[in-house]
C-alpha cells in the first residue's frame, strides 16, 4: 500500500546554503563537506522512507538551477511527486513537469478527525483576515527552514527540522495536528 509524504526547502545544489546560520551564529546545515555531500545525503534520507509508488509532496525550494543537468537529480529521487512551488522553483514549468506530475500553490486536505489543513510553501497568515485563515486548522508550510513559529497551527517542515531531513508521512502528520490539537 502507498504512503504519502512531505518535505521543504531541499535546495539541492545550492552550495551556498551550507554557510548560512541561524540568529545563535550556528550553521542551519552542519556536517557536509560539500553540495555533493549534502545532495547525496538528502537524496539517500528521501528514498529510505519513500517508496517508488509513495507520493510524495514538495512543498517548494526543491532545487537551485534551471537546467536539464540541474534537475536529473531529481530523476534519483523515489515516488510520483508534487511541487508546491517555493520562491526559489523559478525555472520554467516544463522543467519541473519533466519530474512532478503536478505543480501548485497550496493544497488542502482533511484529517480524519475533520481538521483542516492547507500545505503551503510560506507560512500563510492567522493573524490577518483572509480567505486561508478563516478555513484552515493547520498550516503544513516550509520556507523558514530551522525556525519555529510559535503557534500550535504551524507546522514546518523544512527539512532541517525534520528527523534525519527525512521526509514527514501523512499519519505522522495527523498524530502532529492531534498532539497540538489537545495539548
Amino acid at each position: 500500500m502507498s504512503k504519502t509524504w512531505f518535505s521543504s526547502d531541499l535546495h539541492l545544489r545550492h552550495g551556498n546554503i551550507l554557510t548560512f546560520k541561524d540568529d545563535k551564529g550556528n550553521l542551519i546545515r552542519p556536517g557536509f563537506k560539500d553540495v555533493n555531500h549534502m545532495n547525496e545525503f538528502i537524496i539517500e534520507a528521501h528514498n529510505s522512507v519513500v517508496a517508488p509508488d509513495d507520493k510524495w509532496y514538495c512543498l517548494g525550494d526543491v532545487i537551485m538551477g534551471s537546467s536539464i543537468e540541474a534537475f536529473s537529480i531529481l530523476s534519483h529521487m523515489n515516488g510520483r511527486k508534487v511541487l508546491i512551488k517555493g520562491n526559489h522553483d523559478g525555472a520554467k514549468i516544463q522543467r519541473y513537469l519533466a519530474y512532478f506530475s503536478d505543480v501548485r500553490s497550496e493544497i488542502h486536505k482533511k484529517t480524519p478527525d475533520g481538521d483542516k489543513v492547507i500545505f503551503t510553501h510560506r507560512p500563510i497568515r492567522f493573524d490577518a483576515p483572509n480567505k486561508d485563515s478563516n478555513i484552515v486548522d493547520f498550516n503544513v508550510h516550509g520556507h523558514i527552514h530551522q525556525r519555529i513559529i510559535e503557534d500550535k497551527r504551524y507546522i514546518n517542515i523544512s527539512v532541517e527540522v525534520l528527523s534525519g531531513y527525512k521526509p514527514i508521512s501523512w499519519e505522522d502528520l495527523i498524530e502532529e495536528t492531534r498532539k497540538r490539537k489537545y495539548n
